[in-house]
């Protein structure tokens, strides 16, 4: 048996627009298309986002998922990455 870690649980750093998929597809290709709908997005619904949001944010990179192979952008706030992917319906 391995001792218990000291270190903190790993906390859920994605953040999910509400867009449509061919929206998403179009403007995850474009840094500045992207920026402006994620402007959009943090005015509309600035729950979504931690409050440092307030003090701005940076581009960081785009990935892609290992299970669905999906495009995703991250952005940095206060130091911290976020993964910004869309909201993908759950199937029933």
């Amino acid at each position: 048996m391995t001792p218990a870690s000291n270190t903190a649980p790993r906390l859920n750093r994605t953040i999910c627009m509400h867009v449509c998929q061919a929206q998403y597809y179009t403007i995850i290709q474009h840094a500045i298309q992207f920026w402006i709908i994620l402007d959009m997005v943090i005015k509309e619904h600035p729950n979504i986002f931690p409050p440092e949001i307030a003090c701005g944010y940076t581009m960081k990179e785009i990935r892609v998922s290992k299970k669905l192979k999906l495009k995703i952008r991250r952005i940095v706030i206060a130091g911290i990455s976020y993964t910004i992917r869309r909201l993908l319906p759950c199937p029933i």
